[in-house]
């Protein structure tokens, strides 16, 4: 849901990159309860007014996001555009041994059971002989099966997403199911330690470059990334573009597990976009990276 009068072809900030109470990694939000937690995050976001843009991040789920969805429909964070913004860990690891941080974000009008079918269900992490899909029910077996010690589903959920990591080219196939064409972008982290940056052995030199080539923007405010992934660094626009397929405009999230961290960045540089506030409108920066994207103080 978006306020209505808002302009297209004007800059928004927007947060691209924002966890939520009962994230499935480091929920650091406050509440004594469910209720109270939820309570305190909408709160949070209706009296942030200036961000008409979230991607709603979880771990391999997009279940917080349709609760979020479920609270608009209820009148709450009415002038706020929500994008499921998906987060994964893909293999190759990187010099610190962290698995690879991506993110997929999918249009918000795609189907739910699409999304669930084509995406999540193709997934798979195989332990001892056995596959695991990538839904609850599945990770918490998975959880179960390495950890065996573990009391709660819960515990063993979380045990499940610390283990479930996919192949770079598992899941650049699964991406190219037609149902998901044209509806999804991908994001990929690039610091040194969990992402694409942090792949420094020769040999992985290709995987590099084809991680780059299936991400459409680089989470990075970077001065250095920005300059160089939009051509305008050691590589010409023609080089860059022949060797990771494209321009690529750099964002950045707050990525918060806190209420103190929410929109929250020590430099205050945010991401200002200039579209209308909808997942076309983000779309736009893949045509026009460096007309629509600035990440500054102010817009």
């Amino acid at each position: 849901m978006i306020n209505k009068n808002t302009r297209g072809s004007e800059w928004h900030k927007w947060d691209l990159h924002i966890h939520t109470p009962f994230t499935g990694k480091n929920d650091r939000f406050e509440g004594v309860n469910k209720e109270e937690k939820w309570e305190k995050y909408l709160n949070k976001i209706e009296i942030n007014t200036d961000t008409v843009v979230l991607g709603i991040t979880d771990y391999f789920s997009i279940e917080n996001y349709l609760y979020m969805v479920e609270q608009q429909k209820n009148g709450r964070i009415p002038n706020v555009y929500l994008i499921p913004n998906v987060e994964l860990r893909i293999l190759p690891v990187t010099r610190t041994e962290t698995p690879i941080n991506i993110h997929v974000l999918f249009d918000p009008n795609l189907s739910t059971d699409i999304i669930r079918r084509d995406f999540f269900n193709q997934l798979q992490f195989e332990y001892s002989g056995s596959k695991y899909q990538c839904n609850k029910d599945a990770l918490i077996q998975l959880g179960r099966a390495v950890k065996t010690d573990v009391v709660s589903d819960e515990e063993a959920y979380k045990s499940g997403l610390d283990q479930f990591n996919i192949s770079f080219s598992d899941l650049r196939d699964i991406l190219k199911a037609n149902s998901l064409k044209g509806h999804f972008i991908v994001g990929v982290a690039n610091s040194n330690k969990d992402g694409n940056s942090g792949i420094q052995d020769s040999t992985l030199s290709a995987t590099r470059k084809e991680i780059y080539r299936l991400s459409d923007f680089i989470f990075s405010a970077n001065p250095n990334d920005i300059k160089f992934f939009l051509g305008n660094g050691r590589s010409t626009k023609e080089q860059l573009i022949k060797e990771y397929g494209s321009l690529k405009p750099c964002v950045r999230g707050c990525d918060a597990h806190d209420l103190n961290k929410m929109f929250r960045f020590d430099d205050n540089r945010y991401t200002w976009i200039k579209a209308l506030p909808t997942f076309n409108g983000l779309k736009q920066i893949l045509f026009e990276p460096e007309d629509r994207v600035c990440i500054s103080e102010e817009k």
